[in-house]
């Protein structure tokens, strides 16, 4: 089984906090699975079921054995619309946000300034501590 990782390069083995309602579907519908319609959790034979069932519960806030119980009678195309769904309504506000951000460009120029000159004073400061450690500065 391969779990959806930030770190693997393929575009569809991961999501991103900001990818559209209709691409978190499309990766959630293509997340492997096996064929036995049945949701159930068994993480050593049913990995793959086993692990969006544990996605969905993190995202619902709800035991994998809740999980189960709920989604009992859909077959594995339906629980992952149902998946999809409630992941589509946590990522809704951050995308907002996100979006209302970008738009704003005089607020992100403004942060850009405003990090870069804590991050030269932090470095500075920092800086002046090697000198004087390593014997450069009295």
């Amino acid at each position: 089984m391969i779990k959806m990782s930030k770190s693997d390069p393929k575009i569809k083995s991961f999501i991103s906090l900001v990818d559209s309602n209709e691409v978190v579907i499309e990766k959630i519908k293509s997340a492997l699975s096996d064929f036995n319609p049945e949701i159930t959790f068994d993480p050593e034979k049913r990995p793959a079921i086993s692990n969006l069932i544990t996605l969905y519960g993190e995202f619902a806030g709800i035991s994998t054995d809740q999980v189960v119980e709920d989604c009992s009678g859909l077959n594995t195309l339906s629980f992952k619309l149902r998946l999809a769904s409630i992941i589509n309504e946590h990522l809704e506000p951050i995308r907002g946000t996100y979006h209302q951000l970008l738009s704003d460009e005089s607020t992100l120029w403004e942060v850009l300034e405003n990090g870069g000159k804590r991050a030269r004073q932090i470095v500075s400061k920092t800086l002046e501590d090697v000198k004087t450690i390593v014997g450069f500065r009295h």
